[in-house]
């Protein structure tokens, strides 16, 4: 826990500190490695990244700038949406009705006493005010499509006080005291009936001038704020609410999930154990805004949709596909692959993966009915893995969660600590504080088993114009993709500030998804119309205007005469034909499959009959297209100048996938992985313009999928637009780029990389 006076002093040079940590951490053999299909999905690198050494973070000092997007299109409705949630649940426990908690979470549960649970039962509190103080546990996290979202971990780990009590200033207490009356749906009730139990470290000065000092009499006290568990509150505290004398903050019900003896259990050897009971009452799609992992407990030999603890049972796994085309803030339940957990996350049998599957135990956290750990897979070695994989198919009830890596910063993960405050209204609808509510703090933590102290930094909620109104004053447009206009205005503002200054017309129009047909002026002239607040679109159209200048005069053509030619169009075609209908067809990466033998793929394989079955192409191919640069090299007269390298590696996974040959190859050491770097030198060799592609190909789905009429067979694709058409042009770039490096007329390096692994 980070007490508030320690939190304040570490904001003054965060940043500074946490960029002198970062500066050499990434540096070295085996410092920054990349593994080449690894199945753990990767952090989002924030403010300081670690291929930018030196580079200054973009955050204020002291601070985490959140931006008017991210409160708008996730925080705002996500939080509201866990807010109603929570404060459905627990208040009907708090009034002695029906609701969906586990036993076991209310069993020895310190917050949940027996005298508590039987005033409750008998309705003492049916008519009390209920409100929610509970810090969360925020990150943002990256999913397998690269999609970047702000993400629940659960209940805060530094406890339920800690972030509530930081976020208030030494003499904040008219702000702290405007909370508790909307908590008690009132006005700032006065000071003196107010007090407050703690420890006198973690709070603010206001605060601890309100103690209630041991033995102290409760005369004339009506609220404590506390976040102590119910049944180690004193004794005369207890009885005055029990008797309806006492109104606590947060009400006792909400720190049920922060005290879960079972999983304070688990944290001895699972760090951060102590944010999953919050998971297993907001299951995922409960708000789709935000990003809320998988949890809950596996059963699959069980029956029913609960056990008799009350938990939520799952025998299948939801894991997403690369075909789903779903937006980001859509739950991809109803198109993904629902998978009997033990398969999900454990099999490499080839059918049980499909054409690009892998199993999921790396991100997941697996423990016993007891709350002994099984496995934390994003930490786990092969042999635990193994291990675990035995325990859970030998059946019997494992609670899980899965779990993305939280936004990182240098080496260490941050974590947002934010006090969520709600409150049960009348009608049963839950409200939550919007108005300058408490923000807790982010924390830069080490990493688990790390022995560093933690580095906070200060949430700063961004009000930027133009921005502000972007976010919030254009909704989604019937009939167009979700939140068009602003995400052209959130385009058209970020390039200015990155240009630092105005945007050249044409850069602006094609920064603009609109109508083919409808000038940018025209687009800027409708904005007011299209706002939920036509003033709001005015200033915006008009910042925008401001911002547009005409394009600058073109320079001249390097390169059009000869790329304009119809003998260079065709020998683009040419190149493309080459490649994917030449004799090197077996270009996946795991060819040869020893499972595909017999199958045949159905009819649409028999027509591509010549793809062969036993052998990979892919290295004769990389050779090739070295061959093609260096002859491109030599006959523009840069032999010596231009260079054509590889970068080699190895084909890493935290799985077994004997069926592959080239897996097997890349196990022994007799074979590896490679890319391909053209390097074409230009007048600048400090910068360089880079140009990729992925010179293998994917299996086609249609020979694999028994729907398509295919029988399980891998079979290469031809790859001529996926993506053996951005080959070509990197071929034709050598040939136009290499004349112009030799004449000097190249600004800045060009390099041209043919990789692997798409």
């Amino acid at each position: 826990m980070l007490p508030s006076a320690a939190m304040r002093s570490l904001q003054k040079n965060a940043w500074e500190r946490l960029e002198a940590e970062a500066r050499h951490a990434f540096v070295g053999l085996g410092r920054f490695p990349l593994l080449a299909y690894s199945e753990r999905t990767p952090p989002p690198y924030v403010g300081i990244k670690p291929y930018r050494r030196g580079r200054r973070p973009a955050h204020e000092p002291g601070a985490f700038e959140i931006t008017e997007y991210e409160q708008a299109h996730e925080l705002g409705p996500g939080l509201a949406r866990i807010a109603a949630r929570l404060v459905a649940e627990l208040g009907r426990l708090s009034r002695g009705e029906p609701h969906e908690l586990s036993r076991t979470l209310l069993a020895e549960n310190p917050a949940w006493p027996a005298p508590l649970a039987e005033a409750a039962a008998r309705g003492a509190f049916a008519r009390a005010p209920f409100a929610l103080l509970l810090s969360l546990a925020l990150s943002r996290t990256q999913d397998d499509k690269g999609n970047v979202r702000w993400t629940l971990f659960g209940a805060s780990h530094e406890g339920a006080g800690s972030p509530f009590w930081s976020s208030f200033g030494a003499e904040e207490e008219a702000r702290w005291l405007r909370v508790v009356g909307w908590c008690l749906g009132e006005s700032a009730p006065p000071r003196e009936r107010v007090r407050v139990l703690a420890a006198e470290e973690e709070l603010p000065a206001f605060a601890r001038r309100r103690l209630l000092a041991p033995g102290e009499p409760l005369e004339g006290v009506s609220v404590l704020v506390s976040f102590r568990p119910f049944g180690a509150l004193p004794d005369e505290v207890q009885r005055a609410h029990l008797e309806g004398r006492l109104a606590l903050l947060p009400s006792p019900a909400s720190l049920l999930l922060c005290e879960h003896p079972g999983y304070r259990r688990l944290a001895e050897a699972l760090p951060r154990a102590t944010q999953i009971p919050l998971l297993h009452l907001v299951p995922r799609g409960t708000a789709p805004e935000l990003r809320v992992p998988q949890s809950g407990w596996l059963d699959e030999r069980g029956s029913g949709a609960r056990t008799e603890e009350g938990h939520l049972r799952v025998e299948r796994l939801v894991r997403s596909h690369r075909f789903q085309r779903i937006a980001r803030d859509e739950d991809p339940a109803g198109e993904a692959f629902l998978d009997r957990v033990t398969r999900a996350l454990f099999s490499v049998d080839p059918d049980d993966l499909g054409l690009y599957g892998k199993p999921l135990a790396r991100n997941a956290q697996i423990w016993r009915q007891d709350y002994q750990l099984l496995l934390d897979g994003p930490r786990a070695t092969d042999a635990e893995l193994a291990r675990a994989a035995e325990a859970v198919r030998a059946g019997g009830r494992f609670g899980y969660r899965m779990l993305f890596p939280p936004m990182q910063v240098g080496r260490r993960e941050l974590f947002w600590h934010r006090p969520l405050v709600a409150r049960h209204e009348p009608g049963g609808r839950a409200a939550l504080l919007e108005e300058d509510p408490p923000l807790g703090y982010l924390l830069a933590e080490p990493q688990p088993g790390e022995e560093l102290p933690p580095i906070a930094l200060e949430p700063r909620l961004l009000r930027r114009p133009g921005h502000l109104e972007a976010a919030t004053c254009f909704p989604h447009e019937p009939g167009r993709a979700r939140h068009t206009t602003c995400h052209n205005l959130h385009r058209l503002l970020d390039w200015a500030e990155h240009l630092g200054g105005p945007l050249p017309r044409s850069l602006a129009r094609a920064l603009t998804r609109a109508a083919q047909d409808l000038e940018l002026e025209a687009w800027v002239d409708q904005l007011p119309a299209s706002a939920s607040e036509r003033a709001a679109g005015e200033r915006v159209a008009a910042q925008l205007r401001a911002l547009v200048a005409p394009d600058p005069e073109p320079g001249e053509a390097r390169t059009l005469e000869r790329a304009a030619s119809r003998a260079f169009e065709e020998e683009i075609w040419r190149t493309i034909a080459w490649l994917a209908e030449g004799e090197l067809r077996a270009k996946d990466n795991a060819d040869p499959v020893a499972a595909n033998a017999g199958r045949s793929g159905g009819a649409v394989a028999a027509a591509v009959a010549a793809v062969p079955r036993a052998r990979g192409d892919l290295d004769r191919l990389a050779e090739a297209l070295r061959g093609r640069h260096e002859a491109l090299i030599a006959r523009h007269g840069m032999s010596g100048r231009a260079l054509v390298g590889e970068q080699l590696f190895r084909w890493e996974t935290g799985c077994e996938l004997p069926w592959s040959e080239r897996w097997r190859a890349n196990r022994a050491g007799a074979a590896l992985e490679r890319n391909l770097v053209v390097v074409i030198p230009g007048r600048d060799r400090r910068e360089a313009v880079v140009m990729a592609d992925h010179y293998d190909t994917a299996y086609m789905e249609d020979a694999y999928e028994s729907a398509r009429g295919g029988d399980g067979l891998r079979a290469a694709a031809a790859g001529a637009d996926d993506n053996h058409s951005a080959t070509a042009a990197l071929l034709a770039a050598a040939e136009l780029l290499l004349p112009l490096a030799r004449e000097g007329k190249l600004a800045r390096d060009v390099w041209l990389v043919h990789l692997t692994g798409e």
